[in-house]
């Protein structure tokens, strides 16, 4: 972490590269522990990495079902919605779709396919985040909590850190807006 005020100082210098700018922050004392300022543990760090990229994945298999949706409505087949994604309905109306392009058959076959393979990622990160036996204890505590589900768990035991350095329950509710 560095010093506003003295990275301020430096910024305004008029010979400026990294390799200057780290010889300058280290000769004036920048950079160095601020109060105030929590850095997460490395591996804090590794799984939060990796809650994150479960987060992008899953918005990815969103974008596909809903690419789904939108090819079959563009066709104008009829299907029920709430169970399209079900594997055995969607071979089903593959099987019974008439008059569409195959091309739309060969998309929506790709589509069902990524799908499925962001679906298994997703069970393979959390999985994973599963593993880590302090972050597991944690999850656990939080999950005895009525209305907070496995995601909603890790996502606080991970972003949030240590509950220990809000002073009130009322800042940890502020922290999360």
């Amino acid at each position: 972490m560095g010093h506003p005020a003295l990275m301020k100082a430096i910024a305004a210098s008029k010979k400026k590269n990294d390799k200057l700018g780290c010889a300058e922050n280290r000769r004036h004392g920048a950079l160095q522990p601020v109060a105030g300022v929590l850095c997460g543990a490395a591996g804090d760090r590794e799984l939060r990495r990796m809650l994150r990229y479960r987060n992008l994945v899953v918005g990815q298999a969103t974008r596909m079902k809903n690419k789904m949706s939108g090819m079959l409505m563009e066709v104008g087949a009829e299907y029920n919605k709430r169970q399209l994604h079900g594997k055995q309905y969607f071979t089903n109306l593959l099987d019974t779709l008439e008059e569409v392009p195959e091309s739309v058959k060969d998309l929506l076959r790709l589509s069902r396919g990524a799908m499925e393979m962001f679906e298994t990622t997703q069970q393979q990160l959390l999985a994973r985040l599963g593993k880590d036996p302090l972050l597991a204890q944690r999850v656990m505590l939080l999950k005895s909590i009525r209305g907070v589900g496995p995601v909603t768990a890790l996502t606080w035991a991970l972003e949030v850190g240590d509950p220990h350095r809000f002073p009130s329950v009322a800042h940890a509710v502020s922290y999360c807006g």
